[in-house]
């Protein structure tokens, strides 16, 4: 068996980013043929029985602010650089005489529609914005029919593409994580609390620093500090909201960080909060948690499914943050979230347990 996986691949710099699709490769009965965009920048060892092919530069983000003009030509460059990657995968899929095509993104879906054609059998998982993209697409729904099994990081994304795919084709996963890496070092902690994401709209951190500005101005806590690890197109932005509220020597927004120094800071913080308005399955919940750290989240996501009993704020609500902040830092107690079944071993089961389906 063969697989034509479609997707992103950790670096290191950014060890998370595509990490579930590169966890996949480690399936030794099936070679895979990992097509992603050439990032020129070196890449962790993975275990598995694949093959990596980096083809062209990583698609370009959307300024911030862009205007008619600009908006125009950026979706040019982008649709030019979608195609000539997807030519890219469809040489691939002929070359290797591939079984399965798998894409991570509605984005490559011209390799997965060529291979629909070619009789091949096809796979997409989605892992977080990309559900809302396409809940009213009507190009998606019209090439809904192609697709064998689709995945979902996260219960919330099931209903959605039920509805579009049938619930009979819609198959739930999660992240895993490796808690040999990301673990309770047993240091002394700071009075310090974490968020860690890249820097856009999504991951909610303008209402993040609204919440802890708030919480500093009305509760006293003059030790305590927020140190945002990440990296994007708001960094300005939140630079100005920051100054505008006298935070700048309480929030810290610190960049992008390699996994030990992330590791680090896990280990060095009391409390890790995910802001997010929008989420799959937050891998960073999981790491936060095994290196432990008190946990405040907002209700998206997967958040739920795997904090259960904690109660969450609000998406884009700073008073529900700033309140779950408080009460996180007056509790003595240490987090005790159970999150032993979140292994990468039972992720890969699942997606191997569908593919066994269609030997048989």
């Amino acid at each position: 068996m063969k697989i034509l996986r479609v997707s992103t691949f950790p670096t290191i710099k950014r060890p998370t980013m595509g990490l579930h699709s590169a966890k996949l490769c480690n399936i030794n009965s099936v070679k895979t043929i990992f097509l992603t965009h050439d990032e020129k920048l070196d890449r962790p060892k993975f275990e598995g029985n694949f093959s990596i092919f980096n083809f062209g530069k990583p698609l370009e983000l959307r300024a911030y602010q862009q205007t008619i003009f600009s908006e125009f030509f950026f979706i040019i460059r982008r649709v030019f650089g979608l195609l000539k990657f997807s030519l890219y995968g469809i040489w691939l899929l002929f070359f290797y005489k591939i079984n399965i095509v798998h894409i991570h993104s509605p984005m490559y879906i011209i390799i997965a529609i060529v291979g629909f054609f070619l009789n091949k059998k096809i796979y997409i998982t989605f892992h977080g914005a990309d559900v809302q993209r396409i809940k009213k697409s009507w190009c998606y729904k019209l090439c809904a029919k192609i697709f064998t099994k689709v995945f979902a990081i996260g219960p919330f994304m099931v209903p959605i593409l039920s509805r579009i795919h049938g619930s009979e084709n819609v198959v739930l996963v999660h992240n895993g994580i490796d808690q040999d890496i990301y673990k309770n070092k047993n240091l002394t902690r700071k009075k310090q609390i974490i968020a860690v994401g890249s820097l856009k709209d999504d991951k909610g951190f303008k209402y993040l620093i609204k919440a802890f500005s708030d919480l500093k101005k009305n509760n006293g806590f003059k030790e305590y500090a927020l140190l945002i690890i990440g990296e994007g197109l708001l960094r300005e932005e939140l630079t100005k909201q920051i100054k505008s509220l006298a935070m700048i020597d309480y929030i810290h927004l610190l960049g992008q960080k390699n996994q030990a120094q992330l590791i680090e800071l896990y280990n060095e913080s009391e409390v890790f909060v995910l802001s997010s308005i929008n989420e799959g399955f937050p891998k960073v919940l999981l790491e936060a948690i095994s290196c432990g750290c008190k946990i405040v989240s907002t209700d998206c996501g997967s958040a739920s499914l795997v904090l259960k009993d904690t109660k969450l704020a609000r998406p884009q609500i700073s008073e529900d943050l700033s309140i779950r902040l408080l009460d996180c830092i007056l509790s003595k107690n240490k987090s005790n979230i159970d999150i032993s079944k979140f292994t990468w071993e039972s992720v890969i089961k699942i997606y191997f347990d569908e593919y066994k389906k269609i030997s048989l």
